[in-house]
């Protein structure tokens, strides 16, 4: 099946989430021993979000994710977000976006 057809019928959606969240979602590898890779952060923040909705609504339930590649080569990269304590924000956003020249 189709991703397109999956988000149609009402099966998956689509999420947009901080770069930074996601990284620190993907911290568990201090206790298990993975280093997911940075794509793979952003799957593991969605399924910590599904796993809090569930226990706040008091329902058990089975969340699947993605976890592909290892980030071994990106961990230089993934730290230095982790450790700049920059936010960007929505009025951020727009100024930075509003310094783009696109051309006519």
């Amino acid at each position: 099946m189709l991703v397109s057809q999956l988000l149609k019928d009402g099966l998956i959606e689509a999420k947009a989430k901080m770069q930074r969240e996601c990284f620190e979602s993907g911290c568990f590898a201090r206790t298990e021993g993975i280093l997911p890779a940075p794509e793979s952060t952003y799957a593991i923040a969605g399924a910590l979000d599904e796993a809090r909705k569930a226990d706040l609504e008091g329902v058990s339930k089975t969340i699947l994710f993605n976890l592909s590649g290892h980030g071994h080569f990106d961990f230089p990269h993934m730290r230095s977000i982790l450790n700049t304590r920059y936010e960007l924000t929505q009025l951020r956003l727009k100024m930075q976006i509003s310094k783009i020249n696109l051309p006519a």
